[in-house]
């Protein structure tokens, strides 16, 4: 049969923005910004889930406040992103493009990038 659409964000203080698929169709980037005056941030942060449907877990991969990360683009094998992370609070800082391990771990790759993709 056909299945129906889910929603993405599960909360009613969370603004979720940009899924991506994992190559392997098992799980789902997005970007997370929270509504309510005490989790507020200024920048959208990276977060992971199964692309399951009913799943609620989620988690956090990224932690900068002040930073809106976007263009996620994952790895060919599924372990790693890329993703333009630009400070929202500081706009004369030029966008750089980060790489998020999804096992922990981030490192700036590149100042001054825009719309990272994996080369085969």
């Amino acid at each position: 049969g056909e299945q129906q659409p889910q929603g993405l964000t599960s909360e009613d203080m969370a603004e979720d923005y940009a899924p991506v698929f994992s190559p392997d169709g098992t799980r789902l980037v997005f970007t997370r910004r929270y509504l309510d005056e005490e989790r507020w941030t200024p920048g959208r942060q990276v977060w992971v889930m199964p692309a399951t449907a009913g799943s609620s877990q989620r988690r956090q991969l990224t932690d900068a406040p002040d930073y809106e990360y976007s263009a996620l683009s994952w790895h060919p094998e599924g372990d790693m992103l890329a993703a333009v992370r630009f400070n929202v609070t500081v706009l004369t800082e030029p966008p750089e493009i980060w790489l998020l391990e999804l096992a922990g771990g981030a490192a700036r790759l590149v100042i001054d990038g825009y719309a990272p993709q994996w080369v085969p």
